[in-house]
C-alpha cells in the first residue's frame, strides 16, 4: 500500500529521494575525509631528549627491550635517495627514490584507509623491496611485478649532489610487493627498502596501548631513564599531533558546513514532502480510522513510505557516488582520490540509518494531530494554518540564501587569488606557453638547445613561479637608518617583464646586471624617508641601485612576511633581483604550431641527454596555474553544486506545494473563480505567504552572513567591499524573489483551467 501510494506522486518521490541520494553522496565523501584526518589512534615517537635523530641499531635495541604501554613500533628514512634502476633491460633506466623502513613498517603503520599494500608480502627481508603502484604500471605495465629484481644504481645523470654516501646503489633487490604510497603527496616514483644498519631515522614510533595514557608511559620512560645502548643518551617520548593551521580549519569547517547544508536540504525537502503528502490525505487517513484501523497501523504506512524511499535513496548516493568520482579526477581534488568506496559507502549508511530514525520521530507530530482530531473534523477539515510547512520552507530558503552567499564568495575568492599571470594575459596566451621547472637531469646541455628551437618566440625565467608572495622570505632595507621588510617576489632575468606585459617604469638591464626592480608600493615607501638616491640597501651592507619600478603592487595591505626574531611584520613592499639564475623557464610558442608539436621538438631535445624511460612533463602556463589555485577551483565548483542544488530543491518545494494546495484547496479556488476572482488575484493568494516568509528568513539569515563575513576579514584586508557585500544580497533577494512568482505563476495556469462547477459538483 505504501509503495502504491508512492507511485501516485512519482514526480514528487523521485524528486525527493534524488536530493537525498546527493546530500548522502557529499556527506559520504565530506565525512570519510574528515575520518581520514581525525583517528583515535595514539602515535607517539620515541626520540633522544637531545633531539639528534635515532640510529636504525637504536631502533632495533627498543624493540627487543619493549616499552609497556606502547605496541607496534615502526620507523622510516627521512631521507630520500635519488637513483636510477632497472630490470631486465640495463639499458631503460628509471629515475626512482629509496626510502629506508623498518622490516615490518608497512604491517605496524596504521592507515584510517586500511592497509597501504596492495599485493603481496606486507613485510620484507634483507634483499627485497615494497614498491609504490605508480612505478610498478610504469615499469611493468600490466604484468605482476611481484617476483621480479630491481637493480639499483647512482643517479649520474643528476646535478644533485647533497648525498654523497648511496646506501642502496649497486645492489639488487626482489620485488616482495606493491604498495600506496605512505604519504598521499609521496613521490609517485617511489620504492621502500629495508633500513641501512648504519642508517639515520627521525623518530622511532608507536602506538599507544588501549588503557594507557601519554603521560603515564612517559613518567615511566623517564623512571627507567632508557637510554641508547650505543652511545647511552636518553630517549623521551612526543606525542605525535598535527599542526592544523588556520587554513585548514577554515577549508574543514567549510566543507563540514556545506555537507552539513546539501543534507538538511535534502532531509528538509524529503520530511516536507512525507508530512504535507500526509495532510493531504486527510480523508483517506480519517476513513482509514472509520474502518477500523488504529494509530498504530497509519504510523507503520507512513513509515514504510519513508524506509521505501530511503532505500531508494541510499542506492541512489552509491550510483552518484561512483559517477563523482569522474567529476573529482577533473578537479584534480587529490585527497578524494585516496578514499576508497568501501569508507564511503558505510559512512552514507550510516547517515541514511540517521535520517530514518529522524524521519520516523518527525511523524509521530502528523499521527498525534490526527489523533486529537474528530472523524466529522477530519472529513470535513478546511486547512488554514501551515506552521510547520512555513518553517521547512523557510529553513529551505536560508540555506539557498547561504548558498548563493558562499558561491558569490568563492568566485571573488578566486578572482582576488588568481596569478598574476592571469592578471596580464588571456587564457589563449597561457596556452601558448610552456613551463619547465625542477629539472636536475642535464639541464645546463638541454636548455641552449631549447633557447635555439625555431618554434619558440620568446623566452626567459625567474625564480618565483607566478610571482607569488612568499611568507618566510623577507628582504631587510635601510631607509634613513630604520629598517623596513620588502618581499622577495622573485630574482630573474628581466625579460619577465616584457614576457609578461608588466608595465616597468625604467630601462630592462641585462640578466648579468647588479640591479633590483621595486613595486610601486615600496617605491613610494622609500620615497617617504627622504633620503631615496636611487639605490635600496640590504641586510648584509651592499648597495643596488634601482633599475626601474614595476607598475603593480605585488604584496597586498593585509600580506606579512616571517622575520626571525620579530615573527610576522607588514611588509613595505616588493622587490626583484636581476640574476641570471633561475628556477622556473617559460617559452613562449609561436602561433600556427600546436601543443602537440611543440612537446614533440621538446623531448626531442630533452632525449638526446636522458633515457626515453624519464617521464618528461612540459605543462602550459594555463595548467600550471589551474592546478596552483585547484583548492579555489574546487570551492568554487563545490559553491555551484550546492547553490544549483538548493535552488533545485527550492523549486520543486514550491512547485510541489502548490500542486498538494491545489489539490486540497481546490474548493476554495473555485468559489474564488465564481465569485470573479481573477488569475492575479489567486497568484497573490499563493504568492504572498511564500514571499512573506522569504523575506522574513532573508532579513534574518543575510545580515548574519554579512556580519561575519566582514568580521572574519577585518584585519586581514576584504577581498570584496561592504557594498559588493549589499549588491550581491539585492541580487540574491530579487532574484530568487521573481523565481517565486514565476514558478508560482506556471502553476497557477494550470489549476485556473479546472472548472469551478465541476469541483463544486464533485465536492
Amino acid at each position: 500500500m505504501a509503495f502504491r501510494q508512492l507511485l501516485k506522486y512519482k514526480f514528487h518521490t523521485i524528486v525527493s529521494a534524488l536530493c537525498m541520494a546527493v546530500g548522502l553522496t557529499i556527506n559520504g565523501y565530506i565525512g570519510t575525509a574528515v575520518k581520514c584526518q581525525f583517528t583515535d589512534r595514539t602515535l607517539v615517537s620515541i626520540p633522544k631528549r637531545s633531539g639528534e635523530t635515532t640510529t636504525y641499531a637504536e631502533y632495533k635495541d627498543i624493540v627487543d627491550k619493549g616499552i609497556e604501554g606502547v605496541c607496534r613500533f615502526h620507523t622510516h628514512d627521512y631521507t630520500h635517495e635519488k637513483l636510477l634502476a632497472y630490470s631486465d633491460n640495463v639499458e631503460e633506466l628509471y629515475p626512482i627514490r629509496a626510502r629506508g623502513i623498518s622490516n615490518d613498517f608497512f604491517r605496524n603503520h596504521y592507515d584510517p584507509r586500511g592497509s597501504l599494500v596492495l599485493s603481496g608480502r606486507d613485510s620484507i627481508g634483507e634483499d627485497e623491496i615494497l614498491i609504490a603502484r605508480q612505478l610498478a604500471e610504469r615499469i611493468f605495465g600490466e604484468k605482476d611485478p611481484i617476483g621480479r629484481t630491481l637493480t639499483l644504481l647512482n643517479d649520474t645523470l643528476s646535478n644533485d649532489d647533497s648525498r654523497k654516501e648511496k646506501f642502496y646503489s649497486g645492489k639488487s633487490y626482489r620485488i616482495a610487493g606493491v604498495c600506496e604510497n605512505i604519504y598521499t603527496n609521496g613521490h609517485q616514483w617511489q620504492i621502500y627498502v629495508p633500513m641501512h644498519d648504519k642508517g639515520e631515522c627521525a623518530m622511532v614510533y608507536g602506538y599507544l596501548k588501549d588503557g594507557y595514557s601519554v603521560n603515564e608511559v612517559r613518567k615511566a620512560i623517564d623512571e627507567v631513564e632508557w637510554r641508547s645502548a650505543d652511545d647511552g643518551k636518553p630517549y623521551g617520548m612526543i606525542a605525535i599531533q598535527q599542526n592544523y593551521d588556520s587554513d585548514f580549519w577554515l577549508s574543514m569547517v567549510l566543507l563540514v558546513l556545506f555537507s552539513l547544508l546539501i543534507f538538511a536540504t535534502g532531509l528538509i525537502n524529503f520530511m516536507k514532502f512525507v508530512i504535507q503528502m500526509f495532510y493531504s490525505r486527510q480523508r483517506e487517513l480519517a476513513l482509514r480510522k472509520c474502518l477500523g484501523s488504529n494509530n498504530r497501523g497509519l504510523y507503520m504506512l507512513l513509515a514504510s513510505e519513508v524506509f521505501i524511499m530511503l532505500t531508494v535513496s541510499f542506492f541512489l548516493s552509491c550510483i552518484t557516488s561512483e559517477l563523482s568520482v569522474m567529476y573529482l579526477d577533473y578537479l584534480n581534488v587529490d585527497i578524494f582520490d585516496e578514499i576508497p568506496m568501501r569508507m564511503i559507502i558505510p559512512v552514507q549508511l550510516h547517515t541514511a540509518i540517521m535520517a530514518f530514525i529522524v524521519s520516523l520521530a518527525a511523524i509521530f507530530l502528523p499521527i498525534m494531530k490526527l489523533r486529537r482530531a474528530s472523524m466529522r473534523g477530519a472529513l470535513m477539515r478546511h486547512r488554514q494554518g501551515n506552521k510547520m510547512r512555513n518553517f521547512m520552507i523557510g529553513l529551505q530558503f536560508a540555506v539557498a540564501i547561504i548558498s548563493f552567499s558562499f558561491l558569490a564568495l568563492a568566485l571573488q575568492t578566486e578572482k582576488a587569488e588568481c596569478g598574476r599571470h592571469e592578471e596580464q594575459l588571456s587564457e589563449e596566451e597561457l596556452e601558448r606557453i610552456l613551463v619547465i621547472g625542477n629539472l636536475q637531469h642535464n639541464w645546463e646541455q638541454i636548455r641552449p638547445l631549447l633557447e635555439k628551437l625555431p618554434i619558440v618566440e620568446e623566452f626567459t625565467y625567474s625564480s618565483n613561479e607566478n610571482m607569488r608572495k612568499s611568507a618566510l622570505n623577507a628582504q631587510k632595507l635601510y631607509v634613513n637608518n630604520d629598517s623596513i621588510y620588502a618581499d622577495l617576489i622573485a630574482y630573474g632575468n628581466p625579460s619577465y617583464f616584457k614576457f609578461f606585459k608588466l608595465p616597468v617604469d625604467g630601462k630592462i638591464v641585462p640578466p648579468d646586471a647588479n640591479y633590483v626592480y621595486i613595486d610601486r608600493k615600496l617605491h613610494q615607501a622609500l620615497l617617504a624617508g627622504g633620503t631615496y638616491d636611487g639605490t635600496v640597501e640590504v641586510e648584509d651592507g651592499r648597495k643596488y641601485p634601482v633599475a626601474g619600478v614595476i607598475d603593480k603592487v605585488f604584496t597586498r595591505d593585509w600580506d606579512n612576511v616571517y622575520v626571525s626574531g620579530h615573527g610576522y611584520v607588514s611588509t613595505a613592499g616588493s622587490i626583484f633581483f636581476v640574476s641570471q639564475l633561475g628556477l622556473t623557464f617559460y617559452y613562449r610558442i609561436k602561433d600556427g604550431v600546436s601543443m602537440k608539436e611543440a612537446h614533440k621538438a621538446f623531448e626531442k631535445e630533452f632525449y638526446k641527454f636522458v633515457p626515453k624511460t624519464f617521464e618528461i612533463e612540459i605543462p602550459t602556463l594555463k595548467e600550471i596555474n589551474d592546478d596552483l589555485n585547484k583548492i579555489n577551483r574546487m570551492m568554487k565548483h563545490v559553491a555551484y553544486i550546492m547553490a544549483f542544488i538548493s535552488l533545485l530543491v527550492v523549486v520543486l518545494s514550491i512547485y510541489s506545494t502548490i500542486a498538494l494546495d491545489a489539490t486540497t484547496k481546490q474548493k476554495e479556488i473555485a468559489i474564488r473563480k465564481i465569485n470573479g476572482a481573477r488569475k492575479g488575484d489567486i497568484l497573490r493568494r499563493f504568492v504572498v505567504p511564500y514571499a512573506t516568509v522569504y523575506s522574513v528568513t532573508f532579513l534574518i539569515v543575510y545580515p548574519l552572513l554579512a556580519s561575519f563575513y566582514i568580521s572574519v576579514t577585518d584585519g586581514n584586508g576584504r577581498m570584496i567591499s561592504t557594498g559588493i557585500i549589499f549588491a550581491i544580497g539585492a541580487m540574491i533577494y530579487f532574484g530568487i524573489m521573481a523565481l517565486i512568482a514565476v514558478v508560482t505563476w506556471h502553476k497557477i495556469k494550470m489549476i485556473m483551467g479546472i472548472n469551478p462547477a465541476e469541483v463544486v459538483r464533485r465536492e
